[in-house]
């Protein structure tokens, strides 16, 4: 049995990288194997990682469609199970194991958490009580069964939606020690896959993947050509849960 742990990227390896490492700090599963698939459509650039738990997939055509590209890799690419893993988020290293557990107990074919750590300009403010779709686990047949991702909507929000409306899904309210998904916003780069203003206005996702795409190719950051992954954290992101928790900021909602 295979977990693919599913990270859809375009053009931020400086993000991939401490994803990447994310997934390479993972406990064991017993009986299971775990993978990482790196989708990358970006194609001024070419990622290039040996791992064998790694597969690297460079798309030489962009996707104007994230749903389109969400449905595609996991109905076409992954194992029997896949789990979010966003390019611009932190894992801890229980993530998979935990979330396999809970499914088990729970007899459910999609669960998720409903709290993360949110963390703004690296500082954890809190952990609060929100979507957080990118913590899901869910049966790849599951996935296809519910219809995957509707065309032209939040790829990730309308997925979870529509396997919710099947009644085999679970949401945990995990402790402080327990959250694993830690939920990056502000910094260089990070959550800006949907420009201010085009959620508002209701904008298809090949708006949003355009002015995304644009705005990536004109950042100081973006570098064309082959690039080696060198998975790092920036910083010891377990020892930042520590610290919260210790200061009391994992009560909060």
């Amino acid at each position: 049995m295979t977990i693919t742990c599913l990270m859809m990227t375009h053009g931020r390896p400086y993000l991939v990288n401490e994803s990447l490492h994310s997934f390479l700090r993972q406990e064991p599963i017993p009986g299971v194997r775990c993978e990482m698939l790196i989708l990358n459509d970006c194609p001024e650039q070419v990622l290039e990682f040996d791992h064998p738990s790694v597969r690297v997939l460079n798309y030489q055509t962009p996707f104007t469609d994230v749903s389109v590209k969400q449905n595609h890799a996991i109905s076409l690419l992954c194992g029997e199970w896949v789990a979010y893993w966003d390019d611009d988020d932190i894992w801890m290293p229980w993530r998979l194991r935990m979330s396999w557990e809970f499914a088990r107990t729970m007899k459910a074919r999609a669960v998720k958490q409903a709290r993360a750590w949110y963390v703004e300009n690296n500082m954890i403010k809190t952990r609060p009580y929100n979507l957080f779709f990118g913590s899901a686990l869910f049966s790849r047949d599951y996935y296809v069964e519910c219809g995957g991702a509707t065309r032209n909507e939040p790829a990730d929000k309308t997925a979870w939606t529509n396997m919710m409306g099947q009644c085999c899904a679970a949401i945990m309210d995990p402790s402080p020690v327990e959250t694993y998904f830690l939920y990056r916003w502000g910094g260089p780069g990070v959550h800006d896959s949907a420009p201010a203003g085009l959620l508002q206005n209701r904008a298809t996702n090949e708006e949003r993947h355009r002015v995304f795409r644009q705005r990536t190719l004109a950042s100081s950051l973006f570098q064309p050509g082959a690039i080696r992954l060198t998975p790092h954290w920036k910083r010891d992101y377990e020892a930042d849960v520590r610290q919260a928790i210790a200061a009391g900021k994992g009560e909060l909602t």
